[in-house]
């Protein structure tokens, strides 16, 4: 088996202590404290803020330094706000832009993102759910909106990780994405609206579970 690199296996440690709280929101991430902390030198240090960066658990912010992303309600809101409004947006685009091959591979992602489900694994769910949702943009030639979409989604990844969605939850995900399948093929503009509501559903659910100190997660959440 071949050993990950060491600034792999940091970024995963890291990444664990971020989720649990270890080390909480809003705290500075320091190089050199991190390499003494964990017992490693300053470069796969420097390349695991840089892995945690691209992935949303780190933010730099000019003449301040690195630190752990935010992620309180009012924050969480505001990006799942954004995130509804384009997929509204993308799929009154895609009723009248898919052709009937590009819905059918859509659904054939839907099925995916089902088995998963289905088979319990949960943490695939994630980057299924984001092929679904990034793919209507990639159909549409929508480059901005794919984005912006996909740096919305990174910024939660704190969130999920750490509040998880229920298995309810995602299996009522599951139900909406299929119903928008159907408007899809019957090129219904009604598909728009049901895409909204869909994220706000998501928005909801998981402002529910952060206003609950403690809350154990059950798995990813996908929207």
């Amino acid at each position: 088996m071949i050993e990950k690199p060491a600034y792999e296996k940091l970024m995963n440690k890291l990444k664990e202590d971020i989720i649990s709280g270890v080390i909480p929101s809003g705290e500075r991430i320091i190089i050199s404290d991190i390499a003494e902390r964990y017992m490693v030198s300053c470069m796969p240090a420097r390349e695991a803020i840089k892995g945690l960066q691209s992935e949303g658990y780190v933010e730099v912010i000019p003449r301040r330094g690195a630190r752990v992303k935010e992620f309180n309600a009012e924050f969480v809101g505001n990006v799942y706000d954004v995130m509804g409004a384009l997929d509204q947006m993308i799929m009154k685009s895609a009723v009248k832009k898919l052709s009937d091959s590009q819905i059918k591979t859509w659904i054939k992602i839907l099925d995916k993102h089902r088995a998963l489900f289905e088979t319990g694994k949960f943490e695939e769910i994630f980057l299924v759910n984001k092929e679904l949702h990034i793919y209507l943009f990639d159909c549409c030639g929508n480059i901005p909106g794919k984005d912006a979409y996909e740096r919305c989604y990174t910024s939660l990844n704190v969130v999920r990780s750490r509040f998880g969605i229920s298995k309810e939850r995602t299996e009522q995900a599951c139900k909406e994405h299929y119903l928008l399948a159907e408007l899809l093929k019957m090129r219904e503009g009604a598909a728009a609206d049901v895409a909204l509501n869909h994220a706000l559903r998501a928005k909801e659910y998981i402002m529910g579970r952060i206003s609950v100190p403690n809350r154990i997660h059950d798995a990813p959440a996908a929207t």
